[in-house]
């Protein structure tokens, strides 16, 4: 075969190799959009579906806080939320907007429709207040028929948001083994176009082309082998090369950022779900240890629960070391470091840990921290919490993000968490209020009847009485007017008449007609 005709089939063959490598790396980054496209439609489909749960709850608790208290500050976050914030109204435009599937669609709508529906029976309740009857208002709030209604709007939401991560998690998944397979089908094209380039041009470009080939090769075996420190860079080597240099680094960088956003979503959504089922402070902050520590490499943690009388911070939970003793920790505000970090609400980072602080142990040894890290939470309307961290690493560009992010996550949990909580002191007190009323009527009930019975029987005792005074007076009477008919002496006459007009004195009669 002629030399000409040879270069024409090996330049054909490079061609048609390089075009499927091509074909593949783009196809791998369209595919990684896609990807990142479906993670961004879940986390907004799923904040939308919380916005929307929390726009109902938000009217719940109102028109309950309402219903028990009579408070107008409760009636005035209804009706904030039902036609200045709109909070439901917001999520379900951002819903519509996600392309979502029919069925899920009409779910959410479907929950929304019921939550309107639900509207004039809090107005109902609103009305029932005004009128001043807190009992009939409460009974329709906090009645069979209020919750039935209200697990009609909050079931299907939560049935939607699973059925839709469940969705979106499998096309992900089905996404992921395809940019796999572009992935490996880019490395194979890009080792067939190496080992075709150094057999045709060994003699010629060795220094300039098999040399650099050979360091990407290794490269990239140690990129797909899991090696984070691999950089693509070549120096002296021909402009293709450099490219494709260029172009390996971009996709390295790409594919580092899709695991590192991977990695971080999957750590918020699983602090999320376990936050959520907390309904206690110390519960909340121990699930949220639980699922931040591992994440964070941490060997010990406490978190800090600022206390709105004293003004102090004060242990709730710990993780590793700090299990045990965390509620026995106690700062002032103006205190030690976690004092420091909460008054300027910025994070404190300290690398070089002297001897003197406590060890992180286990059963095969122990070791000092590696980094401690302070995390304040600092929020306006609901306790602020203080998270101390210690790692037994580096504190990454990943986990120092996933630091930066936290607040936001877990801050609308922390204010639901502690508005749940005051309701149910609110609705405590409501509760023992009524038993104490109810008390003092029984107790007054009591006394009506006794004084009643008292009255009764003085009134039989009187009748009694009268009954047997008038008898034997008015024979003492009849007798003195018949003995004044007959002859006396003056004297006897005188006794006689004394007699007669004391009997029939006005006084005497007055008191026995009473």
């Amino acid at each position: 075969m002629r030399i000409k005709e040879s270069s024409r089939m090996i330049v054909l063959f490079i061609i048609f190799l390089s075009a499927i490598g091509v074909g593949a790396l783009l196809n791998t980054y369209r595919l990684t959009d896609q990807h990142k496209e479906i993670g961004n439609q879940l986390l907004s489909a799923t904040e939308a579906i919380d916005k929307l749960v929390a726009g109902s709850d938000i009217l719940t608790m109102g028109i309950r806080g309402y219903a028990a208290t009579g408070n107008e500050q409760f009636k005035n976050d209804f009706q904030i939320e039902l036609s200045v914030t709109r909070g439901r109204d917001k999520a379900l435009i951002t819903l519509r907007g996600l392309n979502l599937a029919p069925a899920e669609i009409e779910q959410i709508e479907t929950s929304k429709a019921n939550s309107d529906a639900l509207i004039p029976l809090e107005n109902e309740a609103f009305d029932a207040v005004d009128r001043g009857d807190l009992k009939r208002a409460s009974d329709l709030v906090f009645g069979e028929e209020y919750k039935r209604r209200k697990d009609s709007i909050i079931k299907p939401l939560i049935q939607t948001r699973m059925e839709l991560k469940s969705r979106l998690l499998k096309e992900q998944e089905i996404l992921s083994e395809s940019i796999t397979l572009y992935k490996t089908a880019t490395v194979i094209v890009f080792f067939l176009l190496i080992i075709t380039v150094v057999l045709v041009m060994l003699l010629f470009f060795q220094r300039k082309i098999a040399i650099p080939l050979n360091i990407l090769t290794e490269d990239t075996q140690k990129l797909i082998d899991g090696d984070k420190t691999v950089r693509f860079r070549l120096k002296d080597a021909l402009s293709e090369l450099a490219n494709l240099a260029s172009a390996l680094e971009s996709f390295r960088i790409a594919k580092e950022n899709i695991e590192r956003q991977q990695w971080l979503k999957a750590g918020l959504t699983d602090i999320t779900e376990r936050v959520h089922q907390a309904d206690t402070v110390e519960k909340f902050s121990r699930a949220l240890l639980e699922s931040l520590c591992p994440l964070m490499m941490a060997g010990t943690a406490i978190i800090y629960l600022r206390d709105e009388k004293n003004g102090s911070l004060e242990g709730v939970a710990g993780y590793g070391a700090m299990s045990q003793n965390a509620q026995d920790i106690v700062f002032s505000l103006e205190e030690g470091l976690v004092g420091e970090a909460f008054r300027t609400k910025k994070p404190v980072i300290l690398n070089e840990i002297p001897s003197s602080y406590m060890r992180i142990r286990s059963g095969i040894g122990e070791s000092l921290p590696h980094t401690i890290v302070i995390l304040p939470i600092v929020m306006n309307e609901v306790p602020s919490l203080c998270i101390e961290l210690g790692l037994l690493a580096d504190l990454t560009e990943q986990r120092r993000e996933l630091l930066n992010d936290l607040p936001q996550v877990i801050s609308p949990h922390i204010e639901v968490l502690f508005r749940n909580l005051h309701t149910q002191e609110l609705l405590d007190a409501t509760v023992k209020q009524a038993a104490s009323l109810e008390a003092t009527s029984l107790a007054l009930q009591e006394a009506k009847e006794a004084a009643e019975g008292a009255a009764k029987a003085k009134s039989d005792f009187l009748a009694n009485m009268s009954h047997e005074i008038r008898t034997p007076m008015n024979a003492v009477i009849g007798m003195s007017h018949l003995a004044l008919r007959t002859n006396l002496s003056p004297q006897q006459k005188n006794y006689l008449t004394k007699i007669k007009d004391a009997g029939h004195h006005q006084r005497y009669f007055g008191f026995l007609k009473n």
